[in-house]
């Protein structure tokens, strides 16, 4: 296990990935050679969790606007219990953020870069 994995609890029993999208931003004049284990890792966290069609109806679903469950239920036709699982994923690896109000949890996306990696998956 390395020290990001500790760090942030990425060990198989927690399943916690949160990772924003600052710490394993690359600034244009940076190269793949000069990132670091931690950094890749992370990034690896993120595309894993982009690979379940689920979690991606979810992600689109949840683009424009906060939508709270019965929402992304309706939008995406899946399955209550699926949801919530797959929710739970995209907010512990931090590409969906949820506020609570009252007794309703409202999910969004927390910036349009998983868009943007969307959108080059669909170029290749």
């Amino acid at each position: 296990m390395t020290r990001l994995t500790r760090k942030l609890g990425l060990g198989a029993a927690s399943g916690n990935y949160a990772v924003t999208c600052n710490q394993i931003a690359m600034s244009r004049s940076s190269s793949f050679q000069n990132l670091t284990g931690e950094t890749i890792e992370a990034m690896a966290a993120k595309f894993r969790a982009l690979r379940e069609v689920s979690r991606l109806k979810l992600i689109f679903a949840a683009r424009n606007g906060e939508k709270n469950v019965t929402q992304l239920i309706a939008a995406t036709g899946l399955s209550q219990a699926n949801v919530s699982k797959q929710l739970q994923i995209l907010t512990d690896r931090g590409i969906l953020v949820h506020r609570k109000k009252g007794s309703f949890v409202f999910y969004s996306a927390t910036d349009s870069s998983v868009f943007k990696v969307c959108k080059m998956g669909i170029a290749l």
